[in-house]
């Protein structure tokens, strides 16, 4: 063997060296990406990882998986948001992404349907009929989503069941045994979470209470605080329920407070 064909194979052995180590290092990083401002899937944002110089695109669904290394710095694009980047940390897990809308300027409309003072607000919001679906829309605000709900074949309280291993043992060995179910149930659990919060939020802030009760300032905080309504019970309210608990907590918060609330 001479040393030229000594010399090629030598450099065959550590080129193939190299590239099965980055081989081994790279991962798929996989996750959705969602607008902060409702949990909507983001279809179409290009993601790009910038140190490898990468790019693919959300499905429908918000989807996306792209290779990665630890400590890569990648790029997440679409023209209706703000851009975000971040950088590579671990690959477990499905990564949920929100990004933010990006600010449009709209020309000033009116907005009529408003009532002209703070009692005639108050009025009307006690006076609103239920509606045949039972929400209560107070106004300038749009009805919340429906609640995301994790399905059932990835909700523990139903597949951890005694009765579910007994009736679908292999399909049971296999939710056990299988990571990327693993991963779907985790991503669930957070994304039911994350939509029961942006109910809540739409349902019952700082806003709609300081347009209910007319309080400002340190009086608004203290009112919130004193009334520390549960999330439980803000999830299940309707708006119309959660409107009559705060005039009715108003009642009492002036009457604990005569000094702030004279006559």
């Amino acid at each position: 063997m001479n040393l030229n064909r000594i010399l090629f194979f030598a450099f065959l052995l550590t080129a193939l060296g190299y590239y099965n180590q980055a081989l081994a290092q790279s991962e798929q990083l996989r996750g959705y990406v969602f607008s902060s401002e409702d949990s909507t899937e983001v279809p179409g944002s290009h993601i790009k990882n910038i140190s490898r110089k990468i790019v693919t695109t959300s499905a429908n669904s918000g989807y996306f998986e792209i290779e990665v290394e630890s400590g890569d710095t990648i790029e997440i694009t679409n023209v209706a948001f703000d851009t975000k980047e971040f950088v590579v940390k671990t690959t477990e897990g499905l990564k949920a992404i929100y990004l933010k809308p990006a600010i449009k300027f709209l020309e000033e409309v009116s907005v009529s349907n408003i009532p002209e003072t703070e009692a005639a607000f108050k009025k009307r919001i006690v006076d609103m009929p239920m509606q045949e679906t039972g929400q209560f829309v107070p106004y300038g605000m749009s009805p919340p989503p429906v609640q995301n709900e994790i399905p059932l074949s990835y909700d523990k309280n139903y597949t951890n069941r005694v009765g579910y291993a007994i009736n679908h043992p292999i399909s049971f060995i296999k939710k056990k045994l299988s990571r990327n179910h693993k991963m779907k149930q985790k991503y669930f659990e957070i994304k039911a979470h994350e939509d029961e919060t942006i109910i809540i939020e739409k349902k019952y802030n700082r806003e709609v209470v300081a347009n209910l009760t007319g309080l400002k300032d340190d009086q608004l905080t203290d009112f919130i605080q004193y009334i520390d309504l549960k999330p439980d019970f803000l999830l299940a309210a309707t708006e119309y329920e959660i409107a009559e608990r705060v005039l009715a907590l108003l009642k009492n918060f002036k009457e604990e407070n005569p000094k702030e609330f004279p006559g």
